[in-house]
């Protein structure tokens, strides 16, 4: 088992999330987020393997591996179970760590994500890229898939933090990570997954269009689709919006638990 970096703020006593992180970023990309959450929520924020302050480790990588380290975060913060919010990678952790263990994950928040990629080919060019040591061109190709080009025109600081993120992850790290999600196919595993999900999209991302989260949406039963403006970074790019559909959905599945009556499915809605 690899040691990873997390890190736990907000209500002790609240519900606890997980942030879960893309490819080519630290925790540190919930920031905004995470500060919406913290009032009421125990918030738990981890380096994948390779990310961050987390080490790569000589263990293989793959998706269920890397599940299987956010159950692992989840046990040294002392959690039972937590709502999981994961961004494009870590919506495809989410929803491996939900099929494979429904009694860890109280729900799921999936944004800009898939459960499967036609093109393999690119995932291995990537990180065949980033074995060469071109982690640069790597990253100004994906800043250009992550957000939009009239936010990215106007914030060029937080275009700058995003870009020395990438730039801060580990080459290996980054190669067998995008190694795994090329290989990735949960698609029969989505109607194993039990919890009540909702599904993010941002209507102008390239990398995981919206037919990709509704894909998501309709493999499973307990779900509901809500598509932004807004890019890949959703959390970032769009963060007022993204806080305005994930607090009230968080906040309405522990209330229904609370009082003991399950999410109404609803699937295909845009309506929260």
């Amino acid at each position: 088992m690899t040691a990873l970096h997390w890190i736990a703020t907000g209500s002790d006593d609240g519900p606890t999330v997980l942030l879960s992180n893309p490819l080519g970023a630290s925790l540190a990309v919930w920031r905004d987020l995470a500060a919406g959450l913290e009032p009421g929520f125990r918030v738990i924020r981890y380096d994948s393997r390779g990310h961050g302050r987390s080490p790569v480790g000589d263990a293989p990588i793959d998706i269920d591996s890397l599940a299987d380290d956010a159950a692992d975060v989840l046990d040294a913060a002392g959690a039972e179970h937590a709502h999981i919010v994961g961004l494009s990678l870590g919506g495809m952790v989410g929803m491996s760590l939900a099929a494979r263990a429904p009694s860890r994950v109280r729900s799921l928040t999936l944004m800009c994500t898939a459960a499967f990629f036609p093109d393999k080919a690119v995932w291995s060019e990537r990180a065949g890229t980033a074995r060469a040591g071109r982690m640069a061109d790597l990253a100004d190709g994906s800043l250009a898939r992550w957000f939009t080009g009239k936010w990215a025109q106007e914030h060029p600081a937080e275009m700058m933090a995003a870009r020395e993120m990438f730039l801060s992850t580990s080459a290996e790290g980054y190669a067998r990570t995008a190694a795994a999600v090329g290989a990735l196919d949960l698609r029969d595993s989505l109607a194993r997954i039990e919890c009540p999900a909702l599904v993010i999209a941002g209507g102008s991302d390239p990398s995981t269009p919206p037919a990709f989260l509704r894909e998501i949406t309709a493999g499973i039963e307990r779900s509901r689709f809500r598509e932004l403006e807004g890019a890949h970074w959703l959390p970032v790019e769009s963060a007022e919006a993204v806080a305005a559909a994930v607090l009230p959905f968080l906040r309405g599945v522990d209330q229904r638990v609370t009082d003991g009556v399950l999410p109404q499915h609803v699937r295909h809605s845009d309506n929260l």
